[in-house]
């Protein structure tokens, strides 16, 4: 972040991990359109996303002075989000053997979830939000709530994160 305290305006440079799994209604979903389709069959169990953002935000001050207080948040973000959807089935376990020791766990046939299909993608998103920083001693504590949309072609990602942090 570049922000010094004498001005209203600073820039900074987010980069961000963030994982979630589908919900019971987005897997609900996927297997309403695989029913609805007569080339598919079976269902899937569940799912995951992960994104790796790089996002450029402008802060703007909203009070005399950048260090202490309401500060408003905006910007784009690149984004690399990858979705895979699972099911449960039967998998092989291999044997497990140490060499050192003499002796092994043997392998076998059991349940387990595996990944039936995987897409990454890299897409365009923006963010807006408040925050409020307190000056301390070696750095700032801020408190800040955003919106953040990742643009796709059907549907989008839309989430609110919440965000207690330490800047110096």
């Amino acid at each position: 972040m570049y922000w010094p305290s004498h001005w209203s305006f600073g820039i900074a440079l987010d980069v961000n991990y963030w994982r979630m799994d589908l919900s019971s209604a987005s897997v609900q979903g996927i297997n309403d359109a695989i029913a609805s389709d007569p080339m598919n069959a079976g269902q899937i169990t569940g799912g995951d996303i992960d994104n790796w953002q790089l996002g450029v935000n402008g802060i703007w001050s909203l009070g005399a002075d950048s260090a202490n207080g309401l500060y408003a948040v905006g910007g784009i973000s690149w984004n690399k989000v990858t979705g895979r959807v699972t099911e449960t089935g039967l998998v092989y376990y291999p044997p497990i053997c140490d060499p050192w020791l003499w002796w092994c766990i043997p392998g076998g046939i059991g349940p387990g979830t595996f990944v039936s299909g995987k897409r990454s993608s890299d897409e365009f998103g923006w963010t807006a939000g408040l925050g409020y920083s307190f000056d301390n001693p070696g750095g700032q504590l801020f408190i800040e709530l955003r919106y953040q949309q990742i643009e796709f072609a059907n549907e989008d990602i839309e989430y609110i994160p919440f965000t207690i942090g330490w800047r110096f």
